[in-house]
């Protein structure tokens, strides 16, 4: 039953991080004069090397070097970040691969932890394309 909810909450935070890139993507957009993948460029590479994490409420992208933190609960609001809270199992990292320049890019997440001394992973895969 624990992996179960670890799964899950792993696949949620995993969908966290492709809608929030949804929403950037888009908001950038829908504002004239600004690339569609502006603010990204810790995220983005053309072979999927560069990893960032993303914190939702304060609308942040920040490059992994070296590696990504693991990320936080907040117990008061039942929040994952990175500014406030404990230290979860749960470590997220975000890689945004431009597939075919102003056109198309693969956005993959991969929410890594640790399960009875055994590596657990969620990875979800999407592609964005730039429709403006």
């Amino acid at each position: 039953a624990s992996l179960l909810r670890e799964q899950t909450a792993a696949y949620f935070l995993a969908e966290e991080g492709v809608e929030f890139f949804h929403n950037w993507i888009d908001t950038n957009s829908f504002t004239d004069g600004t690339d569609w993948l502006s603010g990204l460029d810790s995220c983005l590479s053309s072979d999927g090397s560069a990893t960032c994490i993303v914190d939702s409420l304060p609308k942040t992208v920040t490059a992994c070097v070296p590696d990504c933190p693991v990320l936080l609960f907040d117990d008061g609001d039942g929040i994952f970040g990175y500014s406030i809270g404990s230290e979860s199992i749960f470590r997220r990292s975000v890689s945004l691969t431009e597939l075919i320049v102003d056109q198309e890019v693969k956005i993959e997440v991969r929410v890594e932890w640790f399960h009875t001394g055994n590596l657990r992973e969620a990875v979800l895969v999407e592609h964005l394309f730039n429709w403006r």
